[in-house]
């Protein structure tokens, strides 16, 4: 027979496992293959500036808007499927909190890539279209930046109220 420490010892192993799982899968894989996509635009295709025609058409904002999206509904389904009362007002907040990030997000991404691809499609880049697309690059990398900080966040509050819920369990 496991005593209620042997059980809140495995729980907080598979939230460990379970975070992790979601840092590599969810956040850092995405990003990371953007990252290369970059350097085989550089390396393979010769590529004029190809760090603004990756980052600055916003490519990184439906990858932040995923890894939000991805967040929200995990905590949906805790909210959903637990009793704790104070665990629910607690993840309601976050996930109100993502929705209007997403929607930011959205509208962002709509703006910066119309415009991003408008600028990347003439011949040559004056200073001023470098100028700009440098400046929706920024804008789009400090986006992504803020959702996943906003989504860490949320994330690791919500594995604190699944050992919180574990241990009231135990």
């Amino acid at each position: 027979m496991t005593t209620p420490n042997e059980v809140l010892e495995e729980e907080d192993g598979s939230i460990t496992d379970e975070f992790v799982a979601w840092i590599v899968c969810e956040v850092l894989m995405p990003i990371l293959i953007l990252i290369g996509t970059w350097l085989y635009a550089q390396y393979a295709f010769d590529i004029h500036h190809p760090f603004l025609s990756t980052f600055g058409s916003g490519d990184l904002l439906p990858i932040a808007t995923l890894v939000l999206l991805g967040a929200s509904a995990e905590m949906f389904h805790f909210v959903v499927f637990t009793t704790a009362r104070s665990s629910r007002s607690v993840l309601s907040k976050h996930m109100l909190a993502h929705l209007v990030t997403v929607v930011i997000l959205a509208f962002s991404y709509g703006g910066i890539k119309g415009k991003g691809l408008q600028l990347l499609d003439e011949s040559t880049l004056s200073a001023e279209a470098t100028g700009k697309l440098q400046g929706f690059a920024t804008l789009t990398i400090s986006l992504t930046v803020l959702a996943l900080i906003v989504a860490f966040y949320s994330k690791n509050r919500l594995l604190d109220l699944k050992v919180k819920a574990a241990r009231e369990k135990s």
